[in-house]
């Protein structure tokens, strides 16, 4: 289902249980879906932080279901298009989802990570969201490539990422505290 369509769905859900709007019995398989999300979290962290749907839909594809989630949840396979879209977002209503100079542990800001990402698209981004009552809310934890099957090892890829990694990094921040090149994957992690 795509992004759109899922925004849609959750809309008509809540105007639904709002009782904005009535339905036919048969609403087809999104809408009722949507339709038991916000039956079973009515007043969630939805209605306190509503922008926070766009960005949960953004990461995970959906809505997440925070009353279920101990404070964190992982996210990996983000491409720099959502941060850019987080960007033109968080401009157009003054909501911040992150803080763009902030580090992880010493890693690089936001900002370096989507530098690296829009030169070099190939890689995405992997870290955790916080729930939508926590500030700032995304916090990435490193980069990831991954073979598709068949593909061959490129070093091109390796070398641009360990040279930002370990050669082109600013003081003020320190090696990843892992670094993986093997016929599988390109990682960089901080902890």
């Amino acid at each position: 289902m795509r992004k759109e369509q899922i925004l849609k769905y959750l809309e008509l859900a809540k105007q639904i249980c709002e009782k904005q709007i009535t339905c036919e019995p048969d609403i087809g398989e999104g809408l009722q879906i949507a339709l038991d999300f916000f039956k079973r979290n009515y007043m969630s962290f939805y209605d306190i932080y509503p922008h926070h749907l766009e960005r949960d839909v953004s990461l995970f594809g959906g809505p997440v279901d925070w009353t279920q989630v101990k404070g964190i949840k992982k996210f990996s396979g983000v491409d720099h298009e959502v941060f850019m879209n987080f960007d033109i977002f968080q401009s157009q209503t003054n909501v911040k989802f992150y803080n763009a100079n902030e580090r992880q542990n010493n890693s690089p800001t936001i900002d370096d990570f989507y530098e690296f990402m829009s030169a070099h698209e190939e890689f995405k981004a992997h870290g955790y969201c916080r729930a939508p009552s926590h500030k700032p809310t995304i916090v990435i934890e490193g980069l990831e490539f991954r073979y598709q099957e068949g593909q061959k090892e490129d070093q091109k890829l390796v070398d641009a990422l360990e040279n930002w990694c370990y050669k082109v990094r600013s003081v003020n921040w320190k090696a990843p505290d892992q670094f993986v090149a093997n016929e599988k994957v390109i990682r960089c992690w901080w902890d």
